[in-house]
């Protein structure tokens, strides 16, 4: 341990004590009550501002010991998980190199770019960058934090399949453009939030030229496509029934199977009971016997607040599987000419992502290491 903690209960209490003493010979020497404690309340000040001074340097100069021990840390990861994480890194690097080869093939012959190939081209750079962040997050130990990014990537991925199965039908020929210019209302949104706070946070506002554009904009949307355009998910109004929710965006892509594995991410994302809950464990005193009967006595629980070295496994198929999905659906529906090479790349892809998947399981398999978490589970 780095041990930030400096100073001892009893030296504390030892600095209170002799204020208590100044306090009462100075009221044994006449000095006014009101006079006296106005003095001690200054030396509790002075007190209290020196000793947090002399402590933030004593944890300055604690620093190396503290990325010491996050180094250690790092190499018991890489240990057991380097090989899978290695793995996962280079199925994202390949689905981002694959989402370019899309892009040039479709240059090559002159294809036009419609937007559904516009939308399904950024939401695949999106997933790529996400899933990259998933990695960060599960190289150093925090599969809670990959698990809330992996959130981000299933709403990736239902985007891309509503976009990708209905953008080109004739009853949904808008769903894209609808989806793309949805920007200019959550743009509109940002920007009034931004003129509440910004007096309080001490920021400039924004200019009212700025925002008469952005009201231009949300209106004249709005007369195209109705009032529900303003709601979050008003983009698809035209292919899902009220109340426009991600849940019936997501059974209407025919992934609501996924549902409980959103909702773990959701968890982790929110401040829930449930979301604080995923990050205690049984403590040691709750193993069990040699007989494989628990342990007697007092249970008590470790609420986890760094990383861990266990419980990588999961987040990341999540993360892969959501991954491709938004790579199959701009393989195949991005708006470039059929491509053989294209085709077995993505399959080659795919194998490496089953691939991963067992060598991370492989390493989950090794068990919970003493000390640390276990990683998200219901």
């Amino acid at each position: 341990m780095p041990g930030f903690h400096l100073f001892s209960d009893e030296e504390i209490d030892a600095h209170a004590a002799k204020m208590t003493n100044d306090l009462a010979a100075a009221l044994a020497a006449g000095t006014p009550r009101e006079e006296a404690l106005r003095q001690m309340g200054e030396a509790a000040a002075d007190l209290l501002e020196d000793r947090a001074s002399v402590l933030a340097d004593h944890m300055q100069q604690r620093a190396p010991l503290a990325a010491a021990r996050r180094q250690a840390r790092a190499a018991q990861l890489t240990d057991r998980w380097g090989t899978a994480l290695d793995a996962y890194y280079t199925v994202t690097i390949a689905a981002s190199e694959l989402g370019t080869r899309c892009a040039q093939r479709r240059d090559e012959v002159a294809a036009p770019a419609d937007s559904v190939s516009n939308a399904l081209v950024l939401l695949h750079a999106r997933a790529c960058q996400t899933s990259a962040e998933v990695h960060a997050l599960l190289a150093a130990g925090f599969p809670g934090g990959a698990y809330a990014r992996y959130r981000t990537l299933h709403e990736i991925a239902v985007t891309t399949a509503v976009i990708a199965e209905h953008g080109r039908t004739p009853e949904h020929a808008d769903l894209a453009d609808r989806y793309l210019s949805h920007t200019h209302i959550e743009h509109w949104q940002c920007a009034e939030h931004y003129q509440r706070s910004s007096s309080r946070l001490g920021w400039p506002p924004v200019s009212q030229e700025t925002m008469r554009a952005l009201r231009r904009e949300r209106n004249r949307l709005t007369s195209r496509y109705g009032k529900a355009y303003l709601e979050p998910y008003g983009w698809a109004a035209s292919l899902i029934k009220p109340k426009l929710t991600f849940a019936r965006l997501e059974a209407k892509a025919n992934m609501d199977v996924l549902r409980y594995l959103y909702a773990t991410g959701s968890h982790l994302v929110h401040a829930t009971a449930h979301g604080l809950a995923l990050t205690i464990r049984p403590g040691q005193d709750a193993a069990t016997a040699g007989d494989g009967a628990p342990a007697a006595g007092p249970v008590t629980v470790v609420v986890t607040a760094g990383p861990t070295t266990t419980g990588l496994a999961q987040p990341a198929e999540v993360s892969l599987n959501a991954l491709l999905d938004v790579t199959c659906g701009l393989v195949m529906h991005g708006g470039h000419p059929e491509s053989l090479d294209i085709h077995v790349n993505f399959l080659a892809l795919h194998e490496l992502r089953k691939r991963t998947i067992r060598l991370f399981d492989q390493a989950e398999a090794l068990g919970p290491e003493p000390g640390r978490m276990n990683g998200p589970a219901c």
